[in-house]
């Protein structure tokens, strides 16, 4: 006898993690679909944030245009996601890394299995592992690109002590920008903007740590304030000086290349590739500033002709070129991971055409130009919110008692309802309603000393149930938030 049947039997789950007095418990938002995260991570998509304008106490020298000490208060920041040849252990990871467990084994620089962040997700065989980090690190002592302070300003700046350093770390910025895919935040009900962060105090919990400023909206694409638009492949190819207007800052074509694309001429990319000043090196040391001196004059009566800061200054007036993570330079130097990416977003000779270990030296093959949504317009209005997120030792207390991981990665969450300013737009979340050049700002300031933030991840959220705040009935508002309950026939 032979019998065939079939049994179909529901068995509803719940998360492993969720228990509610010993009971297995899902949430409605559990549901597939019910958020989307918008990925906010990637190097290329970032680029050199404009000066925030629209907070004259926080930076007041966003009020000044042409004018170099616009750019006094910009500091060092470097944004990259790590190379995965770094962690092979093979002959292409450089042998000063590969045989220094001090290097691998740092929280900093070493890879980040996918467990140790969420470890109670199941991953399938065709996921990966690991998670490639997007790191930033922040060191305000040290002078950001096209930043000629030497002096300082009354009001603005404090100047640079004698070995080059900036002086007053502490009113020092740095930051990054980048186009936003969402031209509708209220339409497209996002919530929230969350990233996971390894705790910047691991290693040191008594540093003071600082502010992390998000600013959502329209913001300026004008990174060197002079009314002019900066794009490389728009300067002639030959080196010369035909067809360009020139500023405080350096020189911009006068005419939009129809092309995104340098020249295809193999001598033409030394002159075009040259940062978002339009100088070469030789040009950026002859180039003449305040008082008809260039930065170097000026330098050298500061800290003198035979310190390692006028030395350094002489090879790089700007401060913005170029240096690939790999390569002979970087092996002799003993240089690890966090040095190695330290100037890997200059503008000035990053997309260079020769090879580091059969790899092209660079990180992009696209013109850099004060276009951030690439839409040959520069974008010179300011309508954003800001949201401050403190990053200091006692704001992550809550985050280490109540984390279920045994891991030092932080999970950070910053409603977009709850901006602690508003520039350019009223205070209604529903008139953040940019345009196609929508923005968002990452601004780190208030900080000593050195930071760095290891981001496992950062997205948008973007929910499909939308938080039901009053009700409506006989022409009468109802503040759900004091009702004690609701009829479920209504």
């Amino acid at each position: 006898v032979t019998v065939t049947a079939e049994v179909a039997q529901l068995l509803p789950g719940s998360p492993r993690i969720i228990t509610i007095n010993g009971e297995p418990t899902t949430y409605i938002d559990d549901f597939e679909s019910s958020q989307t995260a918008i990925d906010l991570r990637g190097t290329i998509t970032w680029q050199l944030a404009s000066v925030p304008e629209g907070q004259p106490e926080r930076f007041p020298e966003a009020s000044l245009s042409n004018n170099w000490a616009s750019n006094y208060n910009r500091a060092r920041l470097s944004w990259y996601v790590i190379d995965n040849s770094f962690f092979t252990g093979t002959a292409i990871t450089p042998t000063n890394i590969r045989n220094n467990p001090a290097i691998t084994s740092d929280h900093r620089q070493r890879m980040v299995p996918f467990a140790e962040v969420f470890p109670n997700i199941t991953l399938d065989p065709s996921q990966a592992r690991n998670i490639n980090t997007f790191d930033l690190q922040f060191d305000p002592t040290e002078r950001g690109p096209y930043n000629y302070d030497v002096n300082g300003l009354s009001g603005i700046s404090a100047g640079l002590n004698p070995d080059g350093t900036l002086k007053n770390p502490r009113s020092r910025w740095g930051g990054i920008m980048r186009q936003l895919t969402i031209n509708n935040f209220e339409e497209q009900n996002i919530e929230f903007v969350q990233f996971w962060v390894m705790d910047p105090f691991l290693d040191n919990p008594t540093a003071p740590g600082g502010d992390v400023y998000l600013h959502l909206g329209n913001v300026s694409e004008d990174i060197l304030k002079d009314g002019m638009q900066s794009f490389e492949h728009g300067l002639p190819a030959d080196g010369t000086r035909l067809d360009v207007d020139s500023s405080m800052w350096g020189y911009a074509s006068k005419y939009q290349p129809v092309v995104d694309a340098f020249d295809n001429s193999p001598t033409s990319r030394p002159n075009q590739d040259v940062g978002v000043d339009g100088l070469r090196d030789e040009d950026e040391q002859r180039w003449l500033g305040p008082g008809s001196q260039t930065y170097l004059d000026r330098l050298q009566a500061v800290v003198g002709p035979g310190s390692p800061a006028y030395t350094a200054a002489q090879l790089d007036p700007a401060a913005d070129n170029f240096v690939y993570y790999r390569g002979a330079q970087q092996d002799q130097a003993d240089a690890d991971i966090l040095r190695r990416y330290r100037y890997f977003n200059n503008p000035d000779g990053n997309s260079r055409t020769d090879l580091v270990d059969g790899q092209p030296a660079m990180s992009t093959n696209m013109p850099d130009k004060e276009d951030v949504n690439r839409d040959a317009t520069l974008n010179r209005s300011e309508q954003y919110f800001s949201y401050r997120i403190s990053m200091r030792p006692e704001d992550l207390v809550v985050a280490r008692t109540t984390s279920q991981t045994s891991t030092r990665q932080r999970p950070t969450c910053c409603p977009t309802r709850r901006a602690s300013r508003c520039a350019g737009y009223s205070s209604k979340f529903r008139s953040l309603n940019p345009t196609n050049e929508s923005t968002v700002h990452k601004i780190f300031a208030r900080f000593a000393s050195h930071a760095g933030f290891f981001m496992a991840g950062s997205s948008q959220s973007s929910c499909a149930w939308r938080a039901l705040t009053s009700c409506a009935e006989n022409g009468a508002g109802t503040d759900l938030t004091s009702m004690r309950r609701v009829n479920s026939s209504r």
